[in-house]
């Protein structure tokens, strides 16, 4: 299975859609959410589950499902526990 041009696309940065400069989080194979910022920094894990799974057949907790828009309220990144918030500083 090849990495979808979505998280293609938000691991090499691109965090935010638009319009409306949305907070883009990465969804995980054990149902887990990153923020932008914690996917960037476990890229090489992230990477490294995907290709794995190519291999054996199997999904980890690194492994990314989707990449998903947050539209409104907040939830917490479950690697930092920081606001991921579609209004900016709460």
């Amino acid at each position: 299975m090849k990495l979808s041009n979505n998280i293609k696309s938000f691991l090499k940065g691109e965090t935010l859609c638009f319009p409306g400069m949305y907070p883009l989080t990465l969804i995980m194979g054990d149902g887990g959410l990153l923020c932008g910022k914690c996917a960037l920094e476990n890229k090489r894990l992230i990477l490294q589950a995907h290709a794995t799974s190519k291999i054996y057949g199997k999904h980890d907790r690194w492994f990314p499902k989707n990449v998903d828009v947050f539209w409104e309220g907040d939830i917490r990144c479950d690697y930092c526990s920081e606001n991921v918030t579609a209004y900016g500083e709460i």
